[in-house]
């Protein structure tokens, strides 16, 4: 299981953007990251053209195949969506780990008895859009 911002672990930063210009702020070891909305859309594609990896937020079923399917290295979830969305990304052998975010440690117990991919603790987000 992949546990991003767990104290105990090392991981690979996750950066949360809002427009392009914060994509070229980043460190180039971090994992660019934002909202799934209709006008982040073109955040998507640029990243993908420019071989940067990133995350989406996403908060409904049809946005996690959207998601998967604009080549999200991490597609992250809350509890609410998390089961449906690692089915998918099970029945459809998804390129992207889904990642449930939490700030609770206990939550470990809860995504590996479910198969989850992994978790990103609240910890592991930095906001670099400042």
């Amino acid at each position: 299981m992949i546990l991003i911002g767990h104290p105990y672990i090392a991981f690979r930063p996750f950066e949360k953007i809002e427009k392009k210009e914060d994509i070229t702020m980043t460190s180039s070891h971090a994992v660019v990251l934002f909202d799934f909305q209709e006008d982040t859309v073109s955040l998507c594609h640029y990243a993908r053209e420019n071989e940067v990896l990133f995350a989406l937020f996403v908060k409904e079923e049809r946005d996690v195949i959207l998601a998967s399917a604009l080549g999200a290295a991490y597609i992250i979830c809350d509890k609410t969506l998390v089961k449906i969305a690692q089915t998918f990304a099970d029945d459809y052998l998804f390129d992207a780990k889904i990642l449930l975010y939490t700030q609770k440690e206990e939550d470990i117990d809860y995504a590996a008895q479910n198969s989850v991919d992994g978790i990103l603790f609240e910890e592991g987000i930095k906001d670099g859009s400042n």
